[in-house]
């Protein structure tokens, strides 16, 4: 079943209520993360199971005013009772209802901040706040290495960093009992990608190629196995929370993953990288190939024209057929769009059409010029 995490601001009446368009919300994120196409279809999905929970009588939704039983129909701004939520839940055998609770941390002022203005100054010029809390080593270090020390002291006291640093280092320990279920072995193709979902980028976050998701989940696997699934559905929850269930971009993806603390395989970091910095040169080298093959098309157009004594231009065809016998005749390896062809830029190679009506043949002169079967 799907873990469905309800935040403090989805609950009402002291914790005992849950808000149903925060369900649908929360469920609709759920689905979005799972690859439903867009929010429209993943919230239209959610409010169905919602529905049918109603109707069968297992939901009971209450006006969140004077507390009076709503109909299916007129439920949307209502709420239902926590406990029930849970046990309908589980009912369809779909959704594990959750409070999710903020760690609570106390509040740690980064010594590093704080000594920013003293490191070369003695103990004594400290304020008295700050000489109680280094008095044991202050004098006996050198200035240099003062502000090591403190980043010391920052990481032992700092519970966000010591929750960092643990996080990391669950990483590298399930990386390596990732690799022998299957790591990733094309990386490349990972940094291609325009969008993810959260459970691929929780894989990757592991090295384990996101097709072996199942194996991980699989009962009959040994415990450790089962445990890095489990923190790959941590991880994955995580993302969906803070992104909204969004698709995102590698890269985006390793922004978020980074500003969380957790270690992003150096390996990934590299394909996005090469991806990025080759992306131009690939646009550039496909244009250039296009305008080439527009070139000596143009001039082919040009030859036949001249022996059938027709007047080139303005050509007597529409722009789609002139693509068409453009890609067929020449037979380029590379996508023909629209904003390939534009208008300003046909002009300036010299191109431009009278019109003609696509399908009908006889307004279309690429087809008596340049025939099917004709061999090029």
């Amino acid at each position: 079943m799907a873990i469905i995490e309800l935040v403090a601001d989805d609950f009402c009446d002291d914790g005992k209520c849950v808000k149903i368009g925060s369900v649908e919300s929360a469920i609709a994120k759920r689905f979005l993360a799972d690859g439903s196409q867009n929010r429209f279809r993943a919230e239209k999905d959610a409010w169905s199971y919602i529905y049918t929970g109603i109707v069968n009588g297992k939901l009971h939704p209450l006006d969140q005013v004077n507390r009076g039983l709503l109909s299916a129909d007129n439920s949307g701004d209502g709420m239902v009772l926590f406990d029930e939520l849970v046990e309908w839940g589980k009912w369809c055998k779909r959704f594990d209802f959750v409070r999710y609770t903020e760690p609570s941390a106390s509040v740690y002022a980064p010594l590093c901040s704080l000594l920013a203005d003293y490191w070369d100054k003695p103990l004594s010029e400290l304020p008295e706040n700050l000489r109680e809390l280094v008095e044991d080593w202050w004098d006996m270090t050198k200035p240099q290495y003062r502000p090591n020390m403190a980043r010391d002291a920052d990481v032992q006291h700092n519970p966000t960093l010591v929750n960092e640093m643990k996080a990391s280092a669950e990483l590298v320990f399930y990386s390596a009992v990732a690799r022998d279920v299957g790591c990733v072995n094309d990386w490349k193709y990972w940094a291609s990608q325009k969008y993810m979902i959260p459970r691929e980028t929780a894989c990757l976050l592991f090295e384990l190629d996101p097709k072996h998701y199942d194996c991980v989940r699989d009962n009959s696997r040994p415990p450790l196995v089962r445990a890095l699934a489990d923190k790959i559905d941590e991880i994955e929850r995580s993302a969906t929370r803070d992104n909204e269930g969004k698709k995102l971009s590698s890269e985006k993806w390793i922004e978020w993953a980074q500003g969380k603390g957790y270690a992003v395989p150096g390996k990934f970091i590299e394909a996005v990288v090469v991806q990025k910095k080759n992306a131009p040169k690939k646009k550039l080298e496909s244009a250039k190939k296009l305008e080439s093959a527009v070139q000596e098309f143009k001039a082919m157009y040009e030859e036949k024209c001249r022996q059938e004594n027709i007047q080139p231009c303005p050509i007597p065809a529409t722009k789609e057929q002139f693509k068409d016998c453009l890609a067929r005749v020449m037979k380029i390896g590379v996508t023909i769009s629209a904003d390939s062809l534009h208008d300003d830029y046909l002009k300036q190679l010299g191109i431009t059409f009278k019109g003609g009506s696509p399908g009908n043949k006889k307004a279309n002169i690429f087809e008596s010029l340049f025939p099917a079967d004709e061999k090029i």
